[in-house]
């Protein structure tokens, strides 16, 4: 859960442990991402972020999911 995310974070010098276990909201990202087929083929996604709050949190989910899709961020 998060707080064992967060002690295991802080015990390695505020450095989450590679990789970090994936928070369940990047679970329902990534399962509706696959279920809906907006994987693009070439695992290529070219992400737009204004800054604000909203852009960010939807980089931070995708960036989350990345891995576990093979998707290339850009």
């Amino acid at each position: 859960d998060f707080a064992e995310s967060l002690d295991a974070t802080l015990e390695n010098g505020g450095l989450a442990p590679y990789p970090a276990p994936m928070t369940e909201l990047a679970r329902r990202v990534q399962r509706n991402l696959e279920s809906h087929q907006l994987v693009p083929e070439s695992r290529h996604l070219l992400v737009a972020v204004s800054g604000g709050l909203d852009s960010m949190v939807l980089l931070a989910l995708l960036r989350e999911v990345s891995r576990p899709l093979r998707l290339r961020l850009s």
